[in-house]
């Protein structure tokens, strides 16, 4: 009984994960109509339009891209799918990706962890909203940590000791 319940929690959380970026790109696409439209017929600027657009364009995209990471739907790189090679260098391949992966996260989220701090200690705020730019950094921050350790659990499981590895395994995020 707890399980179906824990289902459709999870189901839930998922909707809403694929329904906020969504909406985010319908924000986007109204926020820059009515800028553009606003300054070029009637030569008057909405003060901090685009800086809300550009906060918003970031949540979408970090949300987007969780999401789709979760479910396997990311954007992939497939061309070694047609290429015949032996499972062995197919794996090699697969883990050498995964590991810059990790790297990539890893670094971004080094800086980002500085430039936070930094943040901190400048006091900087979003004009004209004098919103503490810290949120977004740290919206940021946490997006760049989740997909890194997403690519480390990924990778912890090709490292696993495997018979064989298929081409339809390799980039379409099946752990099996």
């Amino acid at each position: 009984m707890a399980r179906g319940h824990l289902k459709k929690a999870l189901d839930g959380v998922l909707f809403i994960e694929k329904a906020i970026p969504a909406a985010g790109l319908a924000l986007i696409v109204v926020f820059i109509a009515v800028g553009s439209g606003l300054r070029y017929l009637f030569s008057f600027a909405i003060l901090g339009l685009s800086e809300l657009t550009v906060i918003v364009g970031l949540y979408t995209f970090f949300l987007g891209s969780a999401g789709a990471a979760r479910g396997g739907t990311q954007i992939r790189i497939t061309i070694i799918d047609g290429i015949s090679m032996p499972a062995g260098v197919r794996l090699a391949i697969t883990k050498f990706a995964h590991a810059a992966g990790v790297l990539v996260c890893s670094f971004f989220t080094y800086y980002l962890v500085r430039y936070a701090q930094w943040i901190v200690q400048a006091g900087v705020t979003l004009e004209p909203f004098g919103w503490p730019k810290l949120a977004l950094v740290m919206s940021a921050l946490v997006g760049v940590a989740l997909m890194g350790i997403h690519e480390a659990e990924y990778l912890a499981g090709l490292l696993r000791p495997r018979r064989e590895i298929e081409p339809s395994s390799v980039n379409h995020g099946d752990k099996g």
